[in-house]
């Protein structure tokens, strides 16, 4: 009885501690985990194994992956499955030339600094980005999950935030081009 009652603890238990993620997870596993972002207190790591298309429209896309936050200062790891739904038509390179061309057609000479911040003003007001959160979990650095979060539906504006990175190194890696 304590043999069967052992066992079917075992097979119970096994699930829940293989979904586990910590800090040596990440770091031992980098062709797995993917580093996209380290900055002073936090990391970004994609998860490449759960890499998948699901939209291929151009200039429309649809991706979807795992990603985790290694928070250093609240000494967590987030792990979430990230939906980015794409405009091409907004893309980083899109709006880039979308402006050269402009500026080609009125005759302006701008400099790189001008350049960049007619980019900015662009991606701030559509980066064509549309973000959505599920699954989200958090952990402990050791890998002890200390509670779950809601999910996050259509999140926009997403410039200059890590969601855009992620979402930019995403398309990066399944298409070989820069959004």
């Amino acid at each position: 009885m304590r043999r069967l009652l052992a066992a079917t603890a075992a097979l119970f238990l096994t699930p829940i501690t293989a979904m586990a993620i910590s800090m040596s997870e990440l770091t031992s596993n980098p062709e797995q985990y993917n580093k996209i972002v380290e900055e002073r207190d936090h990391i970004i790591y994609i998860d490449t194994n759960t890499i998948e298309s699901l939209r291929y429209s151009p200039p429309y896309y649809t991706m979807r992956c795992n990603f985790y936050i290694a928070s250093y200062s609240g000494n967590n790891i987030y792990e979430s499955t990230i939906t980015i739904d794409y405009d091409y038509n907004r893309s980083m390179i899109t709006l880039m030339r979308k402006i050269l061309d402009e500026d080609q057609r009125n005759g302006i000479s701008d400099t790189k600094e001008q350049l960049f911040k007619k980019l900015e003003i662009e991606l701030t007001k559509d980066e064509g980005m549309r973000v959505s959160l599920t699954n989200v979990k958090r952990w402990d650095l050791d890998g002890n999950l200390t509670g779950e979060l809601s999910p996050a539906y259509g999140i926009t504006h997403v410039y200059d935030k890590s969601f855009w990175a992620i979402g930019s190194c995403l398309f990066k890696l399944y298409y070989n081009e820069p959004f």
